[in-house]
Formats: C-alpha cells, sequence, structure tokens
C-alpha cells in the first residue's frame, strides 16, 4: 500500500477469502456509503455481483475506482481487491469504509474539526459562492479542513469521509440527493 504524486493505491487483502453468497454481498454492499456522481456503479451492484460471482477468481483490480464501492462489493464476494484512483478523496473514502477501519474519532477530535480554524485559509468561501452551501456553511467548512489537514491516518480518512457525506446529504439543489 502507498501512494506517490500520480495517484494513490489502496490494496485490501484477505486471508483465504470466504466465497460469500451474492445475495449476502450485494445486501452488504447497500449499506456503503453513497457518494452520487456521474459515474457511480452504486446501481449496477446487482448484476455486478451476478458478473463476478460467474467469472470467479480471487483477485480484482478496480483501477479508477470512484467511490469504491465496486471494490467493496469484490471484498464481500471474497476477492483480494487492489483499488488505484488519482484523486486523494475516494482513497480517503475507501480507507474509512473498507480498506483500514482504523480510525475512530473521539469527543476531542469532533470539537478540534468544528472549533476555530487551524489557520486562515479562505478557499471555499471565494470558491464556491453559489446555490450549494450558505456563507456559514462555507466559512465552517475551511475552519474545519484547517482542522482536518492536522490529522492523520484513519482519523483523517474518517473525517474526510464524514465531512464529504454531510456535504452529499446537504447540497439543497440536488434532484438525485
Amino acid at each position: 500500500m502507498g501512494s506517490d504524486m500520480m495517484g494513490a493505491v489502496v490494496q485490501a487483502t484477505l486471508l483465504d477469502p470466504p466465497q460469500f453468497a451474492v445475495a449476502d454481498a450485494v445486501r452488504r454492499t447497500a449499506g456503503y456509503p453513497r457518494l452520487r456522481y456521474m459515474g457511480s456503479k452504486y446501481r449496477l451492484i446487482p448484476q455486478l455481483a451476478e458478473v463476478f460471482a460467474e467469472i470467479g477468481g480471487r483477485t480484482a483490480l478496480d483501477d479508477f475506482s470512484g467511490s469504491g464501492v465496486v471494490s467493496y462489493l469484490l471484498k464481500c464476494l471474497g476477492y483480494q481487491v487492489t483499488a488505484n484512483h488519482f484523486p486523494q478523496l475516494p482513497v480517503d473514502h475507501r480507507r474509512r469504509h473498507g480498506s483500514e477501519p482504523d480510525g475512530t474519532a473521539a469527543s476531542t477530535d469532533i470539537e478540534t474539526i468544528c472549533g476555530p480554524a487551524a489557520d486562515d485559509r479562505d478557499f471555499i468561501r471565494r470558491t464556491f459562492d453559489g446555490p450549494y452551501f450558505t456563507p456559514d456553511d462555507r466559512r465552517f467548512l475551511d475552519s474545519a479542513w484547517s482542522n482536518i489537514d492536522t490529522l492523520t491516518g484513519g482519523k483523517r480518512a474518517l473525517a474526510v469521509s464524514a465531512l464529504v457525506l454531510a456535504l452529499v446529504r446537504k447540497q439543497r439543489n440536488c434532484e438525485d440527493c
């Protein structure tokens, strides 16, 4: 497992992976946090599970893995999965929800993230004025990101994933949210 300037790689390894039933893998994958975007495979999970079960195998490469839902399905089917994606955000999301569940949030972490900004960044306030978030939301997001940048490992992945999922649900002008 590692990352470089060209992207990030997350590898989830199962020793002697059990072969779960397709229906059970689909049920378990339904609980995977949903990120809605144009390329999401979330709605195809039942069909993909059938195809993967028919093909068989023990290892899979999910290149350009996006939200990681296909990687998680494969993991639920008992595959050893290597997932790769260029932007860091989906990698953080996968680390929290399936590959590296080592992060837990203490109340002090939450207070820090939601507390006063660690620096004077204002990128979100300057860049995203518009229909999705209020000025107070954007001020909070700049502050939260400044504090999240002080975290590492599983705690950082948990914080990023939780913040992104909250934002997806909060978008006011999203038809499919």
